[in-house]
């Protein structure tokens, strides 16, 4: 996995450098590409927001489309639906915040289900 690693006992920093050869696993987006700059300014207590942006870096579609029945059951949250709505709200605006998602809004499915619909920040 590593190409190189060293220790600095002058600094007492270590520094390594990942194989190359990594990239091409990870470089056709097959996998779930987390912006981690945004992710470690996502406030404390977010954990939805945290998950949410786990979900939406999985697809680079856009809008994205969840019913929300999905994703309550998803998250484990064993609260009521507008409690549920509440938290999904807060941790949207957190992420709106730090243009992880440009906009959201939640509707009704061409089969009459709520979802939740959003765009990406990128």
């Amino acid at each position: 996995m590593l190409s190189d690693f060293d220790y600095n006992a002058d600094t007492e920093t270590y520094t390594f450098t990942i194989d190359p050869r990594w990239k091409s696993l990870f470089g056709g987006r097959e996998y779930a590409l987390i912006d981690w700059n945004k992710r470690l300014q996502i406030s404390q207590g977010q954990d939805m927001a945290k998950a949410l942006q786990r979900l939406f870096a999985t697809s680079d579609e856009s809008p994205q489309r969840y019913a929300l029945v999905w994703l309550k059951d998803k998250m484990q949250y064993a609260s009521p639906v507008r409690k549920f709505r509440e938290s999904l709200n807060s941790a949207l605006c957190e992420l709106k915040r730090l243009e992880i998602v440009a906009r959201w809004e939640i509707g009704q499915s061409s089969k009459g289900k709520d979802q939740l619909c959003i765009w990406s920040g990128k």
